[in-house]
């Protein structure tokens, strides 16, 4: 849900000047590329970038947005081309992989009763994120964002189930603060009666 950036460069590195230099770039299984930059077109998955006139010793770097779609590791392979005669055509094409990773969120117990606490967990968040846990159903007690950790995870956090909200299944959101920083995660849980006491023993004499 996260948006990286992949970078592009095509440096020429001689020995002469190359004419209509154009970069084709296949975008990496699994990412959606967002708005391609000047100079290029996208024809998912395909990007292509005209790059014209590229000096010796001279460079251009093309920047695209991306949006994961699914977990995993992909590939992504930029191909340079030009008219001009290259005596090292073996390092016209590179490949970058890209690591799609799933945030989980947790709630622990995950069946409670109204007036106790429950503990938020979560880990594979954007290290530095700040996200805001609310319930779906019911109040959610006000609270400042937790900020993800270094390691991508979300220390224990007490989340409160007020006493007079409803019974039932419920879902615990996280949500990034910055718009875009991921998708919305959620953690299922349950709102059950207390239990019941049973009525005092009354003796008969």
């Amino acid at each position: 849900g996260a948006s990286p950036t992949m970078t592009a460069t095509v440096r020429n590195a001689g020995p002469a000047g190359a004419a209509a230099v154009r970069l084709r770039v296949e975008m990496p299984v699994g990412m959606t590329p967002g708005t391609p930059p000047a100079g290029c077109t996208l024809a998912a998955p395909l990007l292509t970038c005209a790059v014209g006139l590229l000096a010796k010793g001279a460079s251009a770097s093309f920047a695209i947005a991306l949006r994961g779609t699914t977990a995993g590791t992909f590939v992504g392979t930029a191909v340079v081309d030009s008219p001009t005669p290259d005596p090292r055509p073996m390092d016209n094409t590179a490949t970058a992989s890209v690591v799609v990773v799933q945030p989980v969120l947790r709630i622990d117990p995950n069946v409670v009763v109204p007036g106790q606490v429950t503990m938020a967990s979560g880990s594979n968040f954007p290290p530095g994120a700040q996200v805001t846990l609310t319930w779906d159903t019911g109040l959610t007690e006000p609270r400042p964002p937790v900020t993800v950790l270094p390691d991508g995870t979300i220390a224990p956090t007490q989340i409160l189930i007020f006493r007079r909200d409803p019974l039932g299944n419920r879902q615990l959101v996280a949500t990034s603060v910055v718009p875009g920083g991921f998708d919305p995660v959620t953690a299922g849980g349950l709102v059950a009666p207390p239990p019941q006491e049973p009525p005092d023993f009354v003796e008969r004499r």
